[in-house]
């Protein structure tokens, strides 16, 4: 008869004190919460997108520009920014690559923004038309496409490009995420394009991997536990371990924008606390904090996130190099999870999930816990957000709309409603490089 070890009571505590509460990978982590989730708002727009959004058009080419084209088109309108017309809004076609752009046919349309994407020997132009301010575009940027089998990360690159000629912020899409997907064994980290495209696996399949994050070099710095062992703290594909000097299960890692310092939680004999020290692993500290801390992350500004509880999770945040445990920034009889920095235009807010009902939301507020805003709300449950470098999207992990259709999504912080599918994987743990 075939033995199937059983893993042991402080494994089963970790994964329940990472998850906040989650004995798998799926974002609705079982908590009391307040039978009325009024307290919490419901999803509103704000800014600009308040009022409408201008209309942006991507000339549809086709043959050897046609994945450039689709890819583009994907990524200004996952930015929220534009209303992005489909073809019926267009002038008549054919179009090609090469033709002189009919400005007034444009304009008979309503479409004030223009763009076309096409090679040109080795590279992509992105050719950008604001109609308003003439014939000629006002931007041509140029993206080195490589190898064939770069040039779908080309054609982010290009977005990003032409989001920066049209906002003077460059876009976040040819950067990477990062996050954790069930396997038959355990939990493993996996590295992919925005688009969940291009995976690469980090670890071992057969063993429990948690909280990746990015960190010195660009490597994706996660944790792990080999056969029961306790978790250490490894990076890049190999797992790689940085030796740490104190006793017990690192848990979780976050390093400081700059990426000289990192934080860590660890668990000894179901107790768990957070250090901070040098990137390196040394000059580690003791942090003051709540009760039953975990899920640090360090962000802009000496800025310190953490989960704690003292019967129900929340979320704290307080200043690294200040003393005491901070203040609670998530709204009280919520359990609260998962949280991140966004350093967005329109300042610094925290974002974070909470338990409603038998599934989880989306929520901002400021480092105070002030300006609360909903993020999400009847798209299924909602988990683990990630913020994009330009701090204007926030990624995340959802059972999608009716709880059938479950995968990586995004939104504009400004306007969450616009939610958009990103792609199929459904996992954990979500972070995005900057």
């Amino acid at each position: 008869m075939r033995v199937i070890p059983r893993r042991p009571a402080w494994l089963l505590s970790a994964l329940v004190l990472v998850q906040g509460g989650v004995g798998k990978a799926q974002p609705a982590p079982p908590a009391p919460t307040p039978a009325n989730d009024g307290a919490l708002g419901t999803v509103e727009v704000t800014g600009a997108a308040a009022v409408g959004l201008p209309k942006l058009a991507v000339v549809p080419l086709g043959g050897d520009d046609a994945e450039a084209t689709a890819i583009l088109k994907k990524d200004l309108d996952r930015l929220g920014v534009w209303e992005v017309v489909d073809e019926k809004s267009m002038p008549e076609g054919p179009f090609a690559k090469d033709d002189a752009l009919d400005v007034k046919a444009w304009k008979g349309k309503g479409v004030p923004i223009v763009v076309r994407a096409h090679r040109e020997g080795d590279a992509l132009i992105g050719e950008t038309w604001i109609l308003a301010k003439g014939d000629d575009p006002i931007a041509k940027p140029s993206i080195p496409i490589g190898t064939d089998k770069d040039a779908r990360r080309a054609a982010h690159g290009l977005a990003d490009q032409v989001i920066s000629a049209l906002t003077g912020r460059a876009g976040p899409f040819q950067s990477r995420l990062a996050f954790t997907l069930r396997t038959k064994k355990g939990r493993q980290v996996f590295l992919s394009d925005v688009d969940g495209q291009g995976k690469v696996a980090h670890g071992n399949a057969d063993d429990t991997a948690l909280s990746p994050t990015f960190g010195p070099g660009g490597d994706v710095w996660f944790t792990i536990s080999k056969s029961f062992d306790p978790f250490r703290l490894v990076h890049g594909p190999s797992a790689k371990e940085l030796p740490i000097a104190e006793p017990g299960s690192v848990l979780s890692v976050s390093f400081s924008p700059d990426r000289s310092r990192l934080a860590i939680s660890v668990m000894r004999d179901e107790a768990s606390k957070l250090m901070i020290g040098n990137a390196d692993g040394t000059g580690l500290t003791k942090l003051e904090t709540a009760k039953l801390p975990n899920r640090p992350v360090l962000g802009p500004l000496g800025k310190l996130a953490y989960v704690a509880s003292s019967g129900t999770q929340r979320v704290f945040v307080r200043d690294v190099d200040k003393g005491g445990e901070g203040h609670p920034v998530s709204p009280a009889g919520f359990h609260a999870s998962a949280p991140t920095f966004c350093d967005s235009p329109q300042g610094l807010v925290v974002v974070f999930t909470v338990g409603v009902g038998a599934g989880a939301d989306l929520v901002a507020t400021d480092t105070s816990g002030g300006n609360l805003r909903r993020l999400t709300q009847g798209h299924g449950s909602n988990a683990y957000p990630a913020c994009s470098p330009d701090g204007r999207l926030i990624a995340f992990f959802s059972t999608g709309a009716n709880a059938k259709s479950p995968g990586l999504y995004v939104l504009p912080l400004a306007n969450p409603t616009r939610i958009r599918r990103l792609g199929d994987d459904h996992g954990d743990s979500l972070a995005w490089a900057r």
